[in-house]
């Protein structure tokens, strides 16, 4: 069992699930410490069949689910994006915690979160600094301004907490997400530490969405005297020049980009069917001359589906442990 640790230390899920799986064909008892681990490493890959799987697996196990396993599973589903089981975990749950509750903030649902931390104090559960990272994120999300502003100023008086990074992260995206770009600024510079990238970035964003260069110019020499190869903050840069005509500037931060040898990592998606994970991505290839030749137009995009060997190896284990159980059983562990 001091395996299954190491191996989530290291991210390796499908290592867990191997030792999970070498647990049940010794017939060695798990334990909460042992599915702790496997629910964490069920999160880090945000697989709900996994998920599933390892739910049922644990109602097998005869195991009664104690805080820290349900917090866990809380998580993973949260993770996996699944609303409805985290909803029906949390409503079996007899007692539980600051961190059960603030599970539910993080949806980003703002008028439901704000009702979530008004109940907590009802109850006299104190908040802490993730719930309220929750909270002001939910309310960013559909620009409940004033509300999260008096959430915000109340921190320190009303819960003991003194704002962090991330709380002042998520005032920075309110105020420019509602267009107030001017005050999203000043609110960075008064802050009483200095911007991360994460700030920055939220700000440079919301700048290529609104349309103003001067502000996300500046909000981008910030993040490359922070991380001078950041190539989001370059893209970014360059597609608000490229929106208002500045091809000079445009073509000037590309040979900067080459020089520096910059590259944009492609964005991915990963989708499950039928128990295999595909990934797709677009891949846009750059105009090439050859001799003779005029530069060629680079593709719109290419669609590429491939599947991870990886999610593969994580189901086959589970498959054979019998973790989803005969249909009956299935059905009984299934918290969809």
């Amino acid at each position: 069992m001091l395996l299954l640790p190491h191996a989530c230390s290291t991210t390796r899920p499908g290592e867990v699930f191997r030792l999970l799986n070498l647990m049940r064909i010794s017939e060695t008892k798990s334990d909460h410490i042992t599915l702790g681990n496997v629910i964490g490493a069920c999160a880090n890959i945000a697989s709900l069949e996994v998920g599933n799987q390892i739910r049922c697996l644990t109602v097998k196990s005869g195991i009664v689910l104690d805080v820290t396993v349900s917090n866990g599973l809380i998580d993973m589903y949260t993770k996996c994006g699944s609303i409805g089981s985290v909803q029906k975990l949390f409503g079996w749950m007899e007692d539980p915690d600051v961190v059960s509750w603030s599970s539910l903030t993080w949806f980003g649902y703002g008028e439901e979160a704000l009702d979530i931390f008004k109940r907590m104090k009802e109850l006299g559960i104190k908040p802490n600094e993730v719930t309220l990272v929750g909270v002001l994120t939910a309310c960013s999300h559909i620009e409940l301004v004033e509300e999260a502003w008096k959430v915000y100023k109340t921190m320190e008086s009303e819960h003991g907490i003194v704002p962090t990074i991330e709380h002042c992260s998520c005032m920075v995206d309110l105020r420019a997400r509602s267009g107030c770009l001017h005050e999203a600024e000043a609110f960075i510079k008064q802050m009483a530490f200095e911007p991360d990238v994460v700030v920055c970035m939220t700000l440079l964003a919301a700048c290529r969405t609104r349309g103003n260069v001067e502000i996300g110019k500046r909000a981008a020499e910030n993040i490359l005297k922070l991380d001078p190869t950041h190539s989001a903050a370059l893209v970014l840069l360059c597609n608000i020049h490229a929106s208002s005509g500045s091809w000079d500037d445009v073509a000037r931060l590309r040979n900067l980009m080459r020089e520096r040898d910059v590259r944009k990592v492609p964005g991915q998606s990963w989708i499950e069917v039928k128990n295999r994970t595909h990934i797709a991505c677009i891949l846009r290839k750059p105009p090439f001359r050859s001799e003779g030749r005029e530069a060629q137009s680079p593709p719109k995009g290419v669609v590429v589906s491939s599947v991870s060997s990886e999610p593969e190896e994580i189901l086959r284990p589970l498959t054979m442990i019998g973790a989803a159980g005969e249909q009956g059983n299935s059905q009984t562990c299934s918290t969809r």
